[in-house]
């Protein structure tokens, strides 16, 4: 891992794939690669909304995001998506 940030209840993750378990060829090209994505801890009520992450980047060749440069600047413009079993707990 390359670096974890946080702001309340938000985590921001950064780090450099270092292995790729998959029988798809394709996704052997993510290893070596460095990726990122952020989290929300919704609290853990029956009343409390779920949690939510976002999908991860990666920095393919040309990108402007690196895994440190996501967690420095903590973006919130990607698009979270619901968690749907597990509990993220950002502390």
């Amino acid at each position: 891992m390359t670096c974890v940030t946080r702001s309340g209840n938000q985590a921001w993750v950064g780090g450099i794939v270092d292995r790729v378990v998959t029988d798809n060829p394709a996704f052997e090209t993510l290893q070596g690669l460095e990726m990122w994505w952020r989290s929300i801890d919704n609290g853990e009520e029956a009343t409390s909304p779920p949690d939510v992450t976002t999908g991860v980047g990666f920095g393919f060749p040309g990108s402007t995001i690196t895994a440190e440069s996501w967690c420095r600047d903590q973006p919130v413009a990607l698009v979270a998506r619901e968690v749907e079993n597990g509990n993220i707990q950002v502390r």
